[in-house]
């Protein structure tokens, strides 16, 4: 099973696990990630969301061979279903829940994976985390950085992730203010879960919704203008060829 679900006290915990892909995800993982988070956000008890990745790392976001294949195949229509049958799905679960969510980041967080962050309220990281987005040398045009990383990030920061394509460790993230805690590895991330879904469970469930609801609302107001361009870019013949390099070399995304 690709996506892994448990729940221990107040905290539920998701995890990708396809080790064989690094964690990527194609329009049916996203579909199912989708689908246990909205089970999840409406069970009782639980105060909050944590999402991970199992292995080596959080994700290396969209499957390369899985869109190079369907690119192939179908062109711009395959591009439109990753968005329309994936993405957006994927990132409009994780808004509608009431209950925040985090993410424990360990390993990398890239390209994909890295733009879900902004649809979280708490993020956890390792500090030999890894966290980008290099989509633009395939051609590829992020459909959140570019609008929300300059308010998240700051100017300079969102210029080194997309023009630069660098990627940022989880010490550093951390230390600019990104991530709500640093810790040494995955099992003293799940440990300070547990004790924030605590603290949570204590808050009252209707002012911890609205709270959620309001920066979700912001999310929602760009999502349409990006992903439209990202559609775009994804249906590009230029972009095909430069994701059916990088597959070979075993590229993420």
């Amino acid at each position: 099973m690709a996506i892994k679900k448990s729940i221990i006290g107040n905290l539920a915990v998701i995890a990708i696990s396809r080790p064989g892909k690094a964690n990527s995800l194609d329009p049916k993982h996203m579909s199912d990630l989708a689908r246990t988070l909205r089970e999840t956000c409406a069970v009782g008890g639980v105060s909050l969301v944590l999402l991970r990745g199992e292995g080596r790392g959080f994700s290396a976001g969209l499957d390369l061979q899985y869109t190079v294949e369907a690119l192939e195949e179908e062109g711009s229509r395959a591009a439109a279903g990753i968005v329309e049958d994936g993405v957006k799905p994927l990132i409009g679960s994780m808004l509608d829940c009431p209950k925040p969510i985090a993410a424990l980041v360990h390993g990398y967080a890239l390209g994909l994976a890295f733009e879900l962050l902004y649809a979280t309220d708490i993020t956890i990281v390792t500090g030999t985390a890894k966290l980008g987005v290099p989509a633009l040398k395939w051609g590829i045009t992020p459909p959140l950085t570019p609008i929300i990383g300059p308010l998240v990030y700051g100017r300079r920061t969102t210029y080194k992730l997309l023009y630069r394509l660098e990627t940022i460790t989880g010490t550093e993230y951390y230390r600019e203010g990104h991530a709500s805690h640093l810790v040494e590895d995955v099992s003293e991330g799940l440990t300070l879960a547990e004790d924030i879904a605590e603290s949570i469970a204590r808050l009252p469930a209707r002012a911890v919704g609205g709270a959620r609801s309001l920066w979700g609302s912001f999310i929602r107001e760009h999502i349409d203008i990006g992903a439209k361009v990202f559609i775009e870019s994804l249906a590009s013949k230029d972009t095909l060829e430069h994701l059916k390099k990088a597959y070979c070399k075993g590229g993420t995304g």
